[in-house]
């Protein structure tokens, strides 16, 4: 392995290199003079200096242009104060309030609702989703996938994990799946 420069070489064996293409090893075109700590990349031809997606510029959840070069999607993020303690209280003495006025068959208060275990959670829900389909009936099995996609099919806006219906109640989990809940509710209210 010879080089016209002095600059030393890996002994670790060579990528097999092609015409056009770049060299693990020095990181330039193959046939050019390589420059050092500088890569070789040609400049765009055209007039304009702006970088542009491969994909093309889509608009995202929140209705901003984004360019990627991989296209992937971004999680849509929830805007409503969810870590707010206030908000939450509001959000809790509404869902409250909605039971109450539905007939909910179950005892339920601004208390019970603090950090509700994932039995009451799964009863609430039920409730609920019965309000838009009567027949509807809780799977006895794998509801931490079920609630999350019947949420997605309803057209609920942001991600909810199935990780998430393990741990209702818990302090990080709670105010998202009431932002859910919340969310439900509203649909009820429009329907």
């Amino acid at each position: 392995m010879s080089r016209a420069s002095s600059s030393r070489l890996s002994e670790a064996p060579q990528r097999v290199t092609h015409s056009n293409r770049m060299s693990m090893v020095d990181a330039t075109p193959q046939g050019k003079q390589p420059a050092f700590g500088k890569l070789n990349i040609p400049k765009p031809q055209s007039g304009t200096s702006e970088r542009t997606s491969f994909f093309g510029s889509r608009t995202s959840g929140a209705g901003m242009a984004r360019d990627s070069a991989f296209g992937g999607a971004d999680k849509v993020k929830d805007p409503r104060p969810l870590h707010d303690k206030a908000f939450v209280q509001q959000c809790i003495r509404q869902l409250c309030e909605f039971l109450i006025e539905k007939g909910f068959p179950g005892i339920v208060s601004v208390k019970s609702l603090q950090g509700p275990s994932t039995k009451e959670f799964l009863r609430i829900f039920e409730f609920l989703y019965c309000l838009i389909d009567p027949t509807f009936q809780m799977p006895t099995s794998k509801v931490e996938e079920e609630v999350p996609r019947i949420l997605k099919d309803l057209g609920y806006p942001f991600p909810l994990s199935k990780s998430s219906m393990f741990s209702v109640g818990a302090p990080h989990t709670w105010p998202q799946v009431l932002g859910a809940l919340i969310w439900l509710i509203d649909t009820l209210k429009v329907l």
